[in-house]
């Protein structure tokens, strides 16, 4: 994987995760943007970008990231928490190695199978290769696998409704 192309994982450093960090207390998301940080550090190749925000405006959904890579979807993923740390890498190198950058839910580690908030597609690339129901072979594999298309929902979002 070439420099330009590898994923830039955005983490939110003062999401609070929806509460309020005592004083002197780092915010959830410092404390996982530095877990993320360490473990990249330890791996020597960098498999990801990691950048911080100061908000990625996903306040109610608490930690929050967002994934992107140029001629792939972007996701914006929220309701993270530090402890989640190795899945979240896992995450991306799924995400890394997808063509599109789609990851289905069963390929996701189990704790971030409801974790996406919303997807943004690449504005360079052909609105026909985006809609992912025109692909034969991904109907196939889901109608094999017996996988819904819908991303599942947030038990926290579903409550709201």
């Amino acid at each position: 994987m070439t420099e330009a192309l590898r994923p830039c994982l955005i983490l939110c450093t003062t999401c609070r995760s929806g509460g309020t960090p005592l004083q002197g207390e780092e915010p959830a998301g410092a404390v996982l943007h530095a877990a993320l940080q360490a473990r990249l550090s330890e791996d020597g190749a960098a498999l990801i970008e990691l950048r911080a925000a100061a908000c990625l405006a996903n306040c109610d959904r608490g930690c929050s990231a967002a994934i992107t890579t140029p001629g792939k979807w972007t996701y914006l993923l929220g309701f993270l928490e530090p402890a989640l740390a190795d899945d979240l890498l896992a995450y991306a190198k799924s995400y890394a190695t997808s063509e599109t950058g789609i990851v289905l839910p069963s390929r996701r580690p189990a704790s971030l199978r409801n974790m996406i908030i919303g997807r943004i597609p690449d504005l360079e690339r052909d609105d026909r290769r985006w809609d992912h129901r025109r692909s034969e072979s991904r109907e196939k594999t889901m109608t094999e696998s017996g996988m819904s298309e819908r991303e599942p929902s947030h038990p926290a979002l579903e409550s709201r409704s």
